[in-house]
Parts: structure tokens; C-alpha cells; sequence
């Protein structure tokens, strides 16, 4: 059971991660060190096993969460590009 709740919240957090990324915020904003931080600590406490087992989950996690955060940032690039190229008025916050 903690398995799988450790799975959803690993889901729930890289899905964050993508959209944090795809508002075109900085990696070392707030939002997402946060993200990451938090998401890292709630893996490592819910995966069950050894320590060891739980820091290699943290880990894991972090990877996962920056993978999502840079695939999201990559789909904001693209999409505001093909905006620009296509010559559309484009608002930056």
C-alpha cells in the first residue's frame, strides 16, 4: 500500500514539475525548489524499507522531478518559438 502511495505521490509531484516548467520559471525559483524538496522528503518517508532504500527513493525522485521540470520548460520554449515565428503577439509575464 505505501508502495503505491509512494508511486501516486511521485505522479502527482512530476506532473507539477512539468507545469512548473512549462511557466516558464526559473529552476532555482522558489515553486520549484520547493516542489522538489518537499516532494524528495514525502517519497523518502512513505517508501518502506531501509534507510538506504528510502535515500535511494529521494533520489530517484529528484531525478525524475528535474527530467519533468526540463521537459516542461523545453514544451514552453517550442510553443512560445512556433508563437513568434508564426509572427502572433506574444505576452510574457
Amino acid at each position: 500500500m505505501r508502495r503505491n502511495i509512494a508511486l501516486a505521490v511521485v505522479a502527482l509531484f512530476g506532473t507539477l514539475g512539468f507545469w512548473l516548467g512549462e511557466g516558464a520559471s526559473l529552476p532555482w525559483a522558489a515553486w520549484p525548489v520547493w516542489g522538489g524538496v518537499f516532494g524528495c522528503l514525502a517519497v523518502a518517508l512513505i517508501v518502506p524499507g531501509k534507510p538506504w532504500f528510502k535515500a535511494l527513493g529521494g533520489v530517484a525522485f529528484l531525478a525524475l522531478y528535474a527530467i519533468a521540470f526540463f521537459f516542461g520548460s523545453l514544451s514552453f520554449s517550442r510553443a512560445f518559438n512556433e508563437c513568434v515565428d508564426r509572427g502572433e503577439e506574444v505576452r510574457f509575464n
